[in-house]
């Protein structure tokens, strides 16, 4: 019955007194209720998770939305028929859905929320026939630092090669940061060159160049290079924690680091300290003892502040590397295997220092200060014993005192510098 005639019906019936006009009235009412055509009641943010409904979503990257609630049951063909609108909560501009995004009826995935969209609240709007402006979810997207912004360029570098697994990928940004080479390849067992990382698909020429910005260290003049600000506000050298992820990967507490003809002139180390914190301070006895540098660790040294944090993140990474793949493997491609912008993601993306949120970038310096401060000793002096071999001559690595003072002082101005990290890290919030 076309919906005119069933409103005059009903104001008729309204008019008229008796429980059988009344019984009718109801059935018309119901009637007219199921000829409205359905709308969408509720929509909600899936993912990233948060934490609270108060604070902002730890976006890095990804968000993922869906409707939660429709006025009436619909079929998997008419959830197609859903659209989805995304608007800036304070202008009320129309912001385009990234060509990244993914509209699958009920679902909306954006695998890469645009840089611009940084420190905006957004409402996402899903409807039938027109949006309506309380059927929505909204969030504010906070500003990951450049550290989220290389993960995205990972999840795009992904998506651009299914086929890859995990570690191929690291792999190849290893050889993207410049730490590809044979004394690397060495440290993970001998692996064979990586896999050459180039555009295609989303993954383009100015993503691949930007995560090498971030990776590739080296400090020209008053300017370090290879290195990204996390959501904390710490300055990591990301190129570290590429290393300790493959030295995590490939763990060997007894590696031979001896030089092919040293008669002697070696030490058997662990490759997981080897590429991270005791490399940079065992490399920085040895320059200290044989150059006469002036500092083991800060700027201006092989073991600058941004690469300390790496080598902890790095080294905090690739000792429980099952831990943070979730128990999945990074030698297995495709959904069945661990992820690196998942790895990544589950460490980095957090806003607030402490204990809030453990065994991720918030409490790195205070898990790291529990680590044993003798091991780490012996594995920089083992360190120093193979560099003096490797860069001053056997003479150097047999007879130097590089690996007993120095390495003695270099660990303890890190120790130094930990310490005032774990008491930032405890007293203050982002």
């Amino acid at each position: 019955m076309p919906i005119q005639l069933k409103a005059a019906k009903l104001q008729k019936l309204a008019s008229g007194p008796g429980a059988q006009q009344t019984l009718a009235l109801r059935a018309l009412q119901n009637e007219t209720v199921q000829d409205e055509p359905p709308v969408v009641k509720r929509v909600q943010v899936v993912g990233p998770p948060q934490k609270s409904s108060s604070k902002p979503i730890a976006c890095c990257g990804w968000a993922e939305f869906s409707v939660a609630e429709y006025s009436a049951p619909l079929s998997e063909e008419g959830k197609k028929k859903t659209k989805w609108l995304i608007r800036d909560a304070k202008t009320k501009a129309t912001l385009p859905l990234p060509s990244c995004s993914k509209a699958e009826g009920a679902r909306l995935r954006i695998e890469r929320i645009p840089d611009n969209w940084e420190g905006k609240t957004l409402d996402v709007h899903a409807y039938l026939q027109s949006p309506k402006d309380d059927v929505k979810a909204s969030l504010t997207v906070r500003t990951s630092g450049q550290v989220g912004q290389f993960i995205e360029r990972v999840r795009m570098a992904e998506l651009a090669y299914p086929s890859w697994s995990g570690e191929q990928l690291v792999n190849s940004l290893r050889r993207v940061a410049g730490y590809d080479a044979n004394n690397f390849r060495s440290m993970y067992g001998g692996l064979p060159r990586a896999l050459e990382l180039t555009p295609s698909g989303m993954l383009t020429k100015a993503d691949i160049d930007s995560m090498q910005l971030m990776t590739r260290h080296r400090v020209d003049g008053c300017v370090e290079f290879g290195i990204a600000t996390d959501a904390l506000g710490e300055s990591v050298a990301l190129g570290h924690v590429l290393t300790g992820i493959s030295g995590g990967q490939h763990r060997n507490k007894n590696i031979d680091l001896t030089p092919s003809l040293s008669f002697g002139g070696g030490e058997l180390m662990d490759n997981l300290y080897a590429v991270t914190i005791a490399g940079d301070l065992g490399q920085m006895a040895v320059i200290v003892h044989h150059e006469g540098a002036a500092a083991y660790i800060g700027f201006g040294t092989d073991a600058t502040d941004a690469e300390l944090t790496g080598d902890i993140d790095g080294f905090l990474l690739g000792d429980r590397l099952r831990y943070y793949a979730k128990g999945r493997s990074l030698n297995q491609a495709g959904t069945s295997g661990a992820t690196l912008s998942g790895i990544l993601h589950d460490f980095y993306c957090v806003f607030e220092r402490g204990g809030a949120h453990p065994n991720t970038a918030a409490d790195r310096y205070l898990r790291f200060s529990k680590y044993s401060r003798a091991e780490l000793l012996d594995q920089t002096k083992r360190f120093a014993t193979n560099y003096a071999y490797a860069t001053q001559g056997k003479w150097a690595g047999m007879s130097s005192d590089a690996d007993e003072k120095d390495s003695d002082n270099a660990v303890a101005a890190f120790w130094t510098w930990l310490a005032g990290k774990v008491t930032m890290e405890s007293g203050t919030k982002k």
